[in-house]
């Protein structure tokens, strides 16, 4: 989460953490590894729903800070190390 805050504050963006209930993959995938994920904003605030949108602009800014995240990505037993 950490370094996802950190690559949504690279884009010029404020971090905003809370917590979810959204289950997604994030279930499944959590006894393997941390999990984080990135909401974009939906139209009138609406989700998981057939009249969920987003906006162009919004989804460029999600791709871009995701790949800002990916670039930077550092395993966590790396960062752990880097403390020492």
């Amino acid at each position: 989460m950490d370094q996802l805050e950190t690559a949504v504050t690279d884009e010029g963006l404020p971090p905003r953490r809370l917590f979810s209930g959204a289950g997604h993959d994030a279930q499944a995938m959590n006894a393997l590894t941390d999990v984080g994920m990135l909401f974009l904003r939906c139209k009138a605030g609406v989700s998981h729903n057939p009249d969920e949108a987003i906006t162009a602009e919004d989804a460029g800014t999600g791709v871009r800070v995701m790949l800002r995240f990916l670039r930077s990505f550092k395993k966590k037993n790396a960062l752990e190390n880097e403390s020492v």
